[in-house]
């Protein structure tokens, strides 16, 4: 029988399961009731990803997470916070994998349009070339925007009032 080497000690015993608590081995047959209880209340790897998988098509069909979390608890007799932190990981996922995609769309964006600013340099077409950075640069996200504060806001703030007061009026004859 071939031997195996667990927590640093080998051997021939390859039945032996083994948990590890507190840095000392505890063979299957000596586990406490409790011990034991929550073993079989693990679900196994598969078992686990399978959940997991549901409740991926679930997030993408929509449904919100309380529901997940209702039929999930009662379906694989888990608690409520087991299925909402298998959810926070989803989530987690899923905004990783958005990200990278929408990453991978903004480099080929980039690489398409260096292409055509360089093409449009050599061709001496300079506006055109500086509309494609302009594009480039709100696909990157440095687009300036500039907002206009004039410093006398207090008239335009009353302009503006009147305006809304006299709006109002016309309103309220027109329902006379």
């Amino acid at each position: 029988m071939p031997s195996k080497k667990i927590n640093n000690e080998y051997t021939k015993d390859t039945n032996i399961v083994k948990i590890t608590k507190n840095r000392k081995s505890i063979k299957a047959s000596e586990l406490t009731p409790s011990q034991q209880k929550k073993r079989d209340k693990k679900l196994s790897k598969t078992e686990r990803q399978k959940l997991i998988f549901e409740i991926f098509e679930l997030l993408v069909q929509g449904y919100k997470k309380y529901k997940i979390i209702e039929q999930f608890s009662i379906k694989y007799n888990k608690t409520k916070k087991t299925i909402e932190n298998y959810i926070t990981h989803e989530y987690e996922l899923i905004e990783e994998e958005t990200k990278k995609e929408i990453n991978d769309l903004r480099m080929e964006a980039n690489a398409r349009y260096d292409e055509l600013f360089f093409r449009l340099v050599q061709e001496g077409k300079y506006r055109e070339a500086g509309y494609v950075q302009s594009l480039k640069d709100r696909i990157n996200g440095l687009q300036q925007q500039t907002i206009d504060v004039k410093n006398s806001y207090t008239e335009d703030l009353k302009t503006f009032l009147s305006n809304i007061l006299q709006k109002n009026d016309l309103e309220e004859e027109k329902k006379k």
